[in-house]
């Protein structure tokens, strides 16, 4: 992994702890084994933890029967992503559950993917600004709300020009 990644990854991680997860004491990261959402994953528990919250980590393919208000890092090209994503939530215990933004556009194209949680997710949907949603299922129909936003400083968008030159 290049050094660009690993600065973009940390930085997704803050935005992540800081809009999605600031209000959640106890969640479990569940992650693909790539070296990326490894990356991400560890920078998410430890500033959860600096912070005081009591995260766990653990493997996709170690998740446990119930996880506690999980938060997905998976993907973003791996086969049966969606299918992934609703099996741990539809095990998900507690009220939230917070997707990396691959994810949740992978469930989104999945048709009946009806899930019991709050499902929080952030987008970057113009260069300076992301945009923070929540999202429910209400009556067999997804009601999506934006609860936040968050400025693009200009170190930021060095962060994101490096990793999109190095991804290139």
């Amino acid at each position: 992994m290049e050094g660009a990644e690993l600065e973009y990854r940390a930085l997704l991680a803050q935005w992540y702890d800081k809009y999605m997860l600031k209000d959640v004491d106890k969640f479990t990261v569940v992650y693909d084994e790539t070296p990326s959402c490894i990356a991400m994953a560890s920078a998410i528990i430890a500033l959860a933890e600096a912070r005081g919250a009591r995260p766990i980590a653990v493997a996709y393919g170690e998740a446990l029967d119930a996880v506690e208000n999980p938060v997905l890092i998976m993907g973003p090209l791996r086969e049966g992503l969606a299918e992934r994503a609703l099996d741990i939530l539809r095990r998900a215990a507690g009220a939230l559950a917070v997707l990396h933004t691959p994810v949740y556009f992978a469930l989104d194209e999945l048709e009946g993917a009806a899930f019991d949680v709050e499902v929080r997710y952030g987008v970057r949907e113009t260069p300076d600004e992301v945009a923070f949603y929540r999202a429910r299922n209400i009556g067999g129909s997804v009601v999506k709300e934006k609860y936040a936003a968050h400025k693009i400083s200009e170190r930021e968008k060095e962060v994101i020009r490096r990793y999109e030159v190095s991804e290139q």
